[in-house]
């Protein structure tokens, strides 16, 4: 199928990669497995793959194994560590070869390494597995030891924002270099949202009304947040008496959250906290549609579906100041510090406001349609080519017939902030680098960009450009100084001043950056949060 000189794989332009995608997630709970059905059936479709689902139980009522070659690894009989035993037997005995084999989920088993392909792709999500508090069962340990030891075995890391990018970097201690952010998709089932009479029949199963409630989706884990957030709604309903709303919990059951939180604060409003449980996903459209808003204010997120999922059910949402969840609302949401239960009390309120209701839902319908199954679709088969050839792709092509109708041109703020970063890596990585050629080829990408924009008529400023070229350098030169106090151990002080001092430059930065969206009318650009700010 393919030849190897010097590490390298030619493929002629008939050839497949071949891809080989650990699906035993799916097996596990497939009913909360759609974004990798999703990403399976796209791959499938795709006339360059060649796909390989392998696990172990048999799956007969699932189409999905019957549009893909499937592997049924036969499960060791054995009380412990059946499934590691018989994927380690697998790797050792088959003679089948892969190009790429993908993890769906940072739980690979130790002896990844021996899988029979010459790249492993792991979509690590976020770092949140390692870094948030919580229960570290011996499973977990395993896992999350066995990528940080074994880290130089992977080939790339999925990261799904560049806040989680960041932080997957911190937690595994991975090289950058090997950490790839490919945005999750909105589904597609949220294309046509459910009418007012599909939404009643759905929320009448719940015991609950449209327009009377304020909605939360998720688990009740201390990260997610659940006690403020029930704090500050009750302090809401106690200081605005005449309003009504309840606050609808989803995915979350009572003895579950007490066990997490402790018990409900006794308030005349506590009967109007209402736990649904486990929700299916036909019926999550009809519960945003359904909702005054989602309150989606957690402390940790590699990305949080349900902030966009909100906003195209046009749902007003109010979301945390930290983590991934600024860079995924942009400046469609109300973004509220999540420890601070006065103000998520404020903003309940200010979203009952129809002027602000109306702009947050026009930005929201906006702003979800930049994450589109497509974008992750090219984004994820050129991350497979890019490891196999080294080619990068620059850019999804706009005019692809997997985007017919989606429009992603780079917002103008954010090119010249890529353009200024590449500027100063030409200016400072020597002539040798091994990246260079790539880099030359980004730089004059974005460099086209900013030209395309002149030729619309937009006044693009040499000064907005050199302006993102000092603050980067300045962010550059400060990021340097954190390693370095890293690694000559001057003292958690002196290296924690350092990071306060890298987010007050990143805070300059990202008004540069609005400043440059206000002065050419732009309505939405994309707001990155640095891990070191956090």
């Amino acid at each position: 199928m393919f030849r190897q000189v010097s590490d390298i794989v030619y493929y002629t332009a008939m050839q497949k990669i071949r891809v080989a995608i650990m699906s035993h997630e799916l097996d596990v709970r497939p009913e909360r497995t759609l974004f990798f059905r999703r990403l399976i059936e796209g791959l499938v479709e795709r006339p360059e793959i060649e796909l390989t689902l392998i696990h172990f139980e048999h799956m007969p009522d699932d189409p999905l194994y019957s549009k893909a070659c499937e592997i049924l690894l036969p499960v060791v009989p054995l009380p412990y560590a059946k499934r590691f035993l018989s994927f380690i037997r697998f790797c050792l005995t088959t003679k089948e070869r892969f190009d790429i084999v993908h993890w769906l989920k940072p739980r690979v088993f130790p002896f990844f390494w021996l899988f029979p392909a010459r790249r492993t792709v792991i979509m690590v999500h976020g770092g949140g597995d390692v870094i948030v508090d919580g229960i570290w069962t011996f499973s977990r340990q395993v896992f999350n030891y066995t990528l940080i030891w074994f880290r130089k075995y992977v080939d790339a890391m999925i990261a799904v924002s560049e806040y989680a990018n960041k932080e997957i970097i911190y937690a595994y201690r991975v090289h950058p270099d090997r950490v790839h952010t490919i945005y999750p998709h909105l589904d597609p089932m949220y294309g046509s949202i459910p009418d007012d009479k599909t939404t009643s029949r759905t929320l009448d199963r719940y015991g609950i009304k449209a327009q009377t409630y304020f909605l939360y989706l998720g688990r009740p884990e201390l990260h997610k947040n659940v006690g403020n957030l029930v704090s500050a709604y009750l302090q809401y309903r106690e200081r605005n008496p005449e309003m009504k709303e309840l606050l609808v919990l989803g995915g979350s059951i009572k003895a579950k959250y007490e066990r997490t939180f402790g018990t409900i604060p006794a308030s005349p409003f506590s009967a109007d906290i209402h736990f649904l449980g486990y929700i299916p996903a036909e019926n999550l459209p009809a519960l945003y549609c359904g909702a005054c808003a989602l309150s989606f204010v957690t402390l940790n997120e590699g990305f949080g579906l349900p902030v966009i999922e909100a906003m195209a059910c046009g749902t007003p949402v109010i979301t945390s100041s930290v983590t991934s969840l600024p860079e995924v609302a942009g400046n469609a949401a109300i973004i509220v510090d999540p420890k601070d239960p006065d103000a998520l009390s404020e903003a309940l309120k200010l979203v009952r406001d129809p002027k602000v209701r109306a702009t947050l839902i026009k930005r929201g319908l906006s702003r979800c349609r930049f994450f589109t199954i497509e974008k992750m679709l090219h984004d994820t088969i050129a991350l497979y080519k890019y490891l196999i050839d080294g080619k990068r792709p620059l850019a999804f092509d706009p005019k692809s017939r997997y985007n017919a109708h989606v429009n992603l041109k780079t917002p103008l703020p954010e090119a010249i902030d890529k353009f200024s970063i590449l500027t100063l890596k030409l200016e400072r990585l020597p002539a040798n680098e091994p990246d260079r050629l790539m880099i030359e080829k980004e730089y004059a990408f974005y460099g086209k960009v900013i030209d395309a924009y002149r030729e619309e008529g937009v006044a693009v400023k040499d000064e907005w450009i050199a302006d993102m070229v000092d603050i980067n350098g300045q962010c550059w030169d400060l990021e340097a100084a954190i390693r370095q106090g890293r690694d000559q151990e001057l003292g958690l002080e002196e290296v924690g001043r350092r990071a306060l001092a890298l987010r007050d430059l990143n805070k300059i930065r990202i008004a540069r950056k609005n400043n440059i969206a206000q002065k050419i009318g732009l309505d939405f650009f994309e707001i990155k949060v640095d891990h070191a700010s956090q």
